[in-house]
């Protein structure tokens, strides 16, 4: 199934991915805190659950090919 995906959702999954990298040189060097531990943690896990837990548009043409292998089978 194709869905349709606001590009400001990809934006925040781009941004949570590179805070990730960001935490794993973090954890690397043995340079943070538990405050910031948290923060990145926070700024990492809440895009991709938004992204994970909310209903998108399906796209027109994957509709139609969805219902047309439905009819096939």
């Amino acid at each position: 199934m194709d869905l349709i995906i606001p590009s400001a959702d990809v934006y925040k999954i781009e941004k949570a991915r590179k805070d990730l990298w960001e935490l794993v040189e973090a954890m690397e060097k043995k340079t943070f805190d538990s405050d910031h531990l948290n923060v990145f943690v926070a700024n990492i896990t809440q895009p991709m659950w938004e992204l994970t837990h909310r209903r998108y548009k399906e796209t027109f043409i994957s509709k139609i090919k969805r219902l047309l292998a439905k009819k096939s089978k």
